[in-house]
Formats: C-alpha cells, sequence, structure tokens
C-alpha cells in the first residue's frame, strides 16, 4: 500500500458508497452490504461490498473485519488489471 500512497494527488477523486444495509446475526456478529463508488479521471467504478464485524471491545473501533467480498458492478468494473483498487 505505500506506493499507492497519494497517486491521486492533484486528479479529481472522489469516493462514496450508498444502499448500505446492515443485519445482526449472532449476539456479536454483524453483516454489512453497501455499494461502494469511485469517480476519477479514469471514469467511474463501482462494486459491491459484503463484510462481515465481530464486535470486540479492544478494538479501536469496536469492531474487528473477520472476512470482505467486493464484486464489480456491471458495467463499472476496472477495464483492465493495472486499476488499482482498494477497499
Amino acid at each position: 500500500m505505500p506506493k499507492l500512497y497519494g497517486d491521486k494527488q492533484g486528479k479529481k477523486f472522489r469516493i462514496w458508497v450508498d444502499r448500505v444495509t446492515s443485519a445482526q446475526f449472532g449476539l456479536d456478529t454483524w453483516s454489512v452490504k453497501f455499494d461502494k463508488w469511485e469517480l476519477s479521471d479514469e471514469g467511474p467504478k463501482g462494486c459491491t461490498s459484503t463484510v462481515v464485524l465481530r464486535t470486540k471491545d479492544s478494538a479501536s473501533d469496536g469492531f474487528v473485519w473477520m472476512h470482505m467480498n467486493q464484486t464489480w458492478l456491471t458495467g463499472f468494473g476496472a477495464t483492465d488489471q493495472s486499476y488499482s483498487w482498494l477497499f
């Protein structure tokens, strides 16, 4: 990740999430689903992300990420393998 730090400096770049839903399926476990979008000079890119979180008091934000899955949205995925996409 260090080589990607600042790679969008001086460029128009925007990131946001929408369609956020969550469900608790255990005493301390949650599933969160959302669409993540990036808009840059390369055009819009989007994916659906699903994350499984577990509560943990000792974690800095109170949760531990257990699993994450991302799937490109039809028509908004990367066109080549060189595109950098970090959650």
